[in-house]
């Protein structure tokens, strides 16, 4: 048995000041749209902070704005609780991309294509190859953590018809109940399945 150790070391940078613009990210009101934008084109802004919970979505909204025109700018950190300025002030200086604090010890998440691991799916024991699964979100309103799920055994009867997938789509209302702006109640009763798939009714198969 051996053992190794990879350690990953980054040079600081040296610079000037950097001028920040702290964004705290709300679920409930969305006021803070209007201030991201307008720091996302000025040029006297460095840095964008984006600050938020787990029920925020402030992950996923970073990546999508890592995509845009202002990507330079955009630095995101996710915390279940309140940070002090002290500490607040300590994650800026890093200058890291992406920073989660859970259960007290700084991290990051990454996130994989669902696509690339075609056939596996998420689990209670984590990931199994499965011919029934479905597409909903780990944590409720963070659209970033859309994953494969294992689907329960269909129940064999006359009034039950099962479909091989082939294609499944998320449509506008899908986007609005995987990030918490609807509830799943919200489909119409006939739509309701009897488990947790919500999500991408609209599929072609056969």
């Amino acid at each position: 048995c051996s053992f190794a150790t990879l350690s990953l070391l980054r040079k600081k940078r040296q610079q000037g000041e950097l001028r920040c613009k702290q964004i705290e990210v709300s679920s409930e009101t969305f006021s803070w749209t209007e201030t991201l934008q307008s720091a996302a084109v000025d040029e006297t802004v460095d840095r964008i902070w984006l600050l938020g919970n787990t029920s925020t979505g402030v992950q996923g909204l970073c990546i999508a704005l890592r995509q845009e025109d202002c990507a330079h700018k955009i630095r995101s950190c996710l915390s279940s609780v309140k940070l002090s300025k002290e500490k607040l002030a300590s994650v800026v200086e890093r200058d890291l991309v992406s920073n989660v604090l859970v259960n007290g010890m700084w991290g990051t998440y990454r996130h994989s294509d669902v696509t690339s691991s075609a056939g596996h799916v998420t689990s209670s024991q984590g990931h199994v190859t499965s011919r029934s699964a479905y597409v909903d979100t780990l944590t409720r309103g963070d659209l970033s953590s859309l994953s494969w799920i294992q689907a329960p055994a269909a129940p064999k009867s006359q009034n039950t018809i099962t479909c091989e997938v082939s294609f499944a789509s998320l449509n506008f209302r899908d986007v609005m109940i995987a990030t918490g702006k609807l509830p799943p109640d919200a489909l119409p009763l006939e739509m309701q399945g009897s488990n947790d798939c919500v999500l991408g009714l609209e599929f072609c198969g056969h």
